[in-house]
Order: structure tokens, then sequence, then C-alpha cells
């Protein structure tokens, strides 16, 4: 993770933790409230951008049939956390076929470059609604 700078495949304040599991497809987020009261993650306008391409997202458990369907909220009651596995829109939908490919390839990253994931989730808390974001960097190791 780049952004927030850590070494960490997570980042917390006195509010939220967030955590991160990603795979070569879904990337798995956990959004802990560390508060005392409910809070929600509104997903309408999270965004998954891959290489500056922004998008909505989907969860790994969206039908074909609700792609572009609202994906509503998710309610964190105080002191719990929920887990989803999200994947870029715009990724999913291609040549209008439907299907959900890799988000990197490590010939493209040889070819290409490092792949920049940036994920941006709005977290709402009481009348207030605050963007967390953050930037990942997916390169190849070298030896």
């Amino acid at each position: 993770m780049i952004k927030p700078v850590t070494n960490q495949m997570s980042w917390e304040n006195d509010s939220v933790k967030f955590t991160f599991k990603p795979t070569k497809t879904f990337w798995g987020v956990t959004i802990e409230n560390k508060t005392n009261v409910k809070m929600s993650c509104i997903w309408d306008n999270a965004l998954f951008v891959v290489n500056k391409q922004s998008s909505p997202l989907l969860f790994d458990n969206t039908l074909i049939i609700n792609k572009s369907a609202s994906k509503g909220e998710s309610q964190i009651a105080s002191k719990t956390e929920i887990s989803k596995s999200i994947y870029p829109f715009e990724s999913y939908v291609k040549d209008g076929r439907n299907y959900v490919s890799d988000l990197f390839f490590k010939a493209g990253i040889k070819y290409y470059g490092d792949t920049s994931i940036r994920l941006i989730f709005p977290i709402k808390s009481g009348e207030k609604t605050r963007e967390y974001e953050f930037e990942f960097k997916v390169s190849i190791c070298s030896k």
C-alpha cells in the first residue's frame, strides 16, 4: 500500500480499520467500526480505480442480471466489522460480454510496468460522510 504509506495491508484510525486481501481477481476488504455508534459504507459511491480508469464496483456474489443495480449501504454496528470481495464494474463488462478476468497479469506488468489500484470508500457516521482512499502498486518482485 502506497497511500497511506504503510508496509501493511491494513490501515486504521480511532474510528475505523480497513484490511485488504487482494487476489488476481477479487479484492477483499474488511471494514471495522471501532466506535460506539453505527456507521455505514455507501457502496454506490465507492470507486475501484485500475490504472487511472475509474469504475463503480461489483461484489463477488453479484448476479449478472443485477450488475447495474444499486449496491446500497452496509450498516456496520459499533465494535463490529463487515467483509466484502469487490471487483471493478468497468473490468467486468468488456466488448459487450460479462465476465470476471484477472485485474493484473505478470506478463502485462513486465511489459507495461506496475499496475496501480485505488480504492475509495465513503463511510457515513451520523450526519457526516468521509471518503477513505487507498492506493496500491502491483509489481513483480525482483530476486
